[in-house]
Formats: C-alpha cells, structure tokens, sequence
C-alpha cells in the first residue's frame, strides 16, 4: 500500500521535536484530514490496478464487436483461450468491485452531511439500474469468487451464456437478476436463437465505463468536503505554528502526533489539494476517453437487449 513510511524508533530523539497535546475537536480535525487524505491515495492505487487489468486484457485480445477471438500475442505456455480470458475478466470485475466497494466506503465514512452521502448513493444505485452489462458483471465477479468461471467460449467467440450462468449449481443471484436473466433467456429462444449469449465485447466496455464514470463522479461528490477538511487542517496549523517546528531542523514543516500510544508524523510542506485535482483531472480525462470508445463501440453493435432500466 505504501501510504505511509515506517521510521526506525531508534535514533529518533523524543526530546528534539515538538508532540502537542491537542483539543478533542483539533485532534478529530487532524484524524479526519489524515484519513481522507490516506483513503483518496488508497483509491487511486486501487483505480490504476483497475486500469492495468483493464489494458492487460486489451494488448492480449482485440475486442472487436463480433466477438470473435482475435489475439494480439502467442498464448502463454499451455494456457488455452478460455483459461487466459477468465483470467482476465476475473481480475477486471474483482478490481472494478474493490473499487466501486471502496469508494461507497470513503463517501460514507467522509460526508458529514447525510444528503450527500444519499445524493452520491442515488447516483449508484441510477448506474446500477441503468445497465443489464454492469449489473451482470458485478454478480459475476461474486459468482467467481465462489468457484465458477464467468466466460464461455463458443465455436471461437467469447461470450457470457446466461442460461449456463443463471442454472450454475451451488450459487444464488439475487431474485430481481435472475427474473432479468430469464427474460433475457426467454427474449433470444423467441428469437430462435438455442443458446441466449451476452454480446461480451459490448458488455465488457459498458461495465468499464461505468466504472471509470464513478470514479470521476466521486471526485466531484468528494471535492468540497475534501477542500473543508483540508482548509480546516491548514488553519489549525497556523493556530499551532509550533507543531511543526522543532529543535532537530530535520523534522521542520512535520507535524507529530499520538494515537494508541504509537507515534506518527506527517509533512505539512504537501499539497493534498494540488494532488486531489491532480486525480480528479485524470479519472475525468480518462472517463471521456472512454465514454467516447464505448459510443463509437456501441454505434457499431447491432443486436437485441433488455431494456436499459429495471422494471
């Protein structure tokens, strides 16, 4: 993880820094501004393990919107198509899940404001409910962890059977999914089509731009309570501009503090703000990027699907 640096105790003389016995409510600030700060670094690592799942799949297949299997390098070692492409989705939807699960956490545990925290889990649950692709791929990835793998591979096309998935022993999807699958399933038979297959390349795009699109929304939800927390932890230090000086010149500009008896330390010469936009301006740059693929992707599949919200 790496959002913090462990120091060696020893060498460290106690007796040449400054450790400030703070109020309730400064301490509280201080934990607060640590915390969000540490859980923003923590979602942008979790956001690039997504992205690199993401291109890993992309520079091993072309997605094209035939489906067909086309690879853009040799198999590795013995591993056939099927095998490789589980893989690969498997670590996509588990990392688009940890992230998605992770951001929640961060607005839930951050917005002191209980309207935006139920503004921003609206905007979930309208992401959810507007997309038969990202609804799927979400339940498959828990469908994974339990021991199945979610992609069929058919007469060299890449696909989700639904039939197979919705009868999969030993699993559950939850009622309002698996009453959508059958329609799904009953929709295509009616279409004399004997095996009811989920467009994967399309579905595969859907679900990863949504992703990208909560990540950029989160920034934008999180952005004035982050800048309160921030303003609030800066005007605490020039309340105290003797926290951060201390008699070992080394240590200037840090802030020490104690929590459970152990030590800790933070330099406040850092702009969180500089890196919040920083971030901010990235998850949006690529969400666009994205958003503009999925369009032209979407222009070029013709096929027949459930309607886009839940009854």
């Amino acid at each position: 993880m790496d959002t913090e640096t462990i120091l060696p105790a020893s060498g460290l003389d106690l007796e040449k820094i400054t450790i400030l016995e703070y109020s309730d409510a400064d301490f509280e600030m201080i934990q607060s501004f640590v915390e969000i700060t540490r859980h923003i670094q923590e979602l942008q690592q979790l956001y690039l393990v997504f992205r690199y799942n993401q291109r890993v799949l992309l520079s091993t297949y072309d997605l094209n919107n035939s489906d067909r299997i086309k690879r853009n390098r040799p198999h590795f070692e013995n591993f056939d198509d099927r095998t490789e492409l589980n893989a690969l989705v498997v670590s996509l939807i588990s990392a688009g899940k940890t992230l998605i699960d992770s951001i929640t956490t961060c607005v839930q545990t951050s917005a002191k404001k209980p309207e935006i925290s139920a503004s921003f889990k609206k905007f979930l649950s309208q992401t959810y409910d507007g997309s038969f692709s990202y609804r799927l791929l979400t339940r498959l990835r828990d469908f994974s962890q339990h021991g199945h793998l979610p992609v069929s591979v058919d007469e060299g096309r890449v696909c989700f059977d639904i039939a197979q998935i919705m009868n999969t022993p030993h699993f559950n999807h939850n009622k309002s999914l698996r009453q959508e699958m059958q329609r799904f399933v009953d929709e295509l038979i009616v279409m004399n089509k004997t095996r009811p297959l989920h467009v994967f390349t399309f579905a595969m795009a859907e679900y990863t731009v949504l992703v990208y699109k909560v990540y950029a929304e989160f920034y934008a939800c999180l952005e004035p309570i982050f800048s309160e927390i921030n303003s609030g932890f800066r005007r605490l230090i020039l309340q105290y501009p003797e926290s951060i000086k201390h008699e070992n010149a080394d240590f200037d500009g840090y802030l020490f503090y104690v929590i459970d008896n152990t030590l800790h330390l933070l330099n406040t010469a850092d702009d969180p703000m500089l890196m919040f936009k920083t971030y901010k301006c990235e998850a949006i740059r690529n969400y666009d990027d994205e958003q503009q693929k999925f369009h032209s992707l979407q222009s070029s599949v013709q096929f027949k699907c459930l309607p886009l919200s839940k009854d």
